[in-house]
């Protein structure tokens, strides 16, 4: 018995696939509302499943789908990454290295380490003047802060540089930070809420819903 045959006698090989795919197109949704590339690399795995289930099972149809999903998501992405350039804002190039107090709210779940928080914003204005900007923040992690927070920021834009790893190689951190929207970092900021649910409310739920598994595994453990 072919594979064809073999899937036309089993219905579950047939589910399969769209459980794949439809579970890979769920993660680029929530994925891509965190990051503008995330949903062309998570996309590109989805086409990729297609391809290899049309060809294991020797449909055609799914086969041409799945080449023709691929190449277009390989020319999105390469639209995308050339406009990356277009994510810097003038009036943030403006005050870099000075002093300067921005307002933006958190687009991501705030990543707080040992001694520090770090808060991916996407700004709304930089010292009163209206600007579109995504940044990156860290502050001490004695304040709680939330995704969806409107946050005040008062400190030095500064644009990211390579450094050196511990294995001796040269890491391009800025490109890093690009591919995810982010132009510039501001460190040791100084930091205060000015409003609460500016975000995606299914984010802060799927974030609320998330931190609250942690908590009760936290527990059990």
């Amino acid at each position: 018995m072919d594979v064809e045959t073999h899937a036309r006698t089993n219905p579950i090989l047939i589910r399969i696939p769209l459980a794949v795919a439809g579970g890979i197109l769920f993660g680029a949704f929530f994925a891509s509302l965190f990051s503008p590339l995330s949903i062309s690399l998570v996309a590109s795995l989805c086409a990729l499943s297609l391809l290899l289930f049309g060809f294991f099972l020797r449909r055609h149809a799914v086969l041409f789908m799945g080449a023709l999903f691929f190449f277009s998501i390989l020319l999105v992405s390469g639209r995308m990454l050339m406009l990356q350039e277009s994510f810097r804002s003038p009036a943030l190039e403006a005050v870099v290295g000075t002093k300067t107090l921005l307002t933006g709210v958190i687009t991501e779940d705030p990543d707080v380490r040992d001694t520090s928080t770090i808060l991916t914003v996407k700004l709304s204005s930089v010292n009163g003047a209206r600007a579109r900007a995504k940044v990156r923040v860290s502050t001490d992690h004695f304040t709680e802060f939330l995704y969806g927070d409107e946050i005040r920021i008062v400190g030095v834009p500064t644009i990211p540089q390579p450094f050196t790893t511990d294995a001796g190689s040269t890491f391009d951190y800025p490109h890093y930070l690009l591919a995810h929207g982010i132009t510039h970092e501001i460190k040791n900021a100084s930091l205060s809420v000015v409003a609460h649910g500016k975000g995606n409310f299914l984010v802060a739920y799927l974030l609320s819903f998330k931190h609250l598994l942690s908590n009760q595994i936290g527990v059990i453990l």
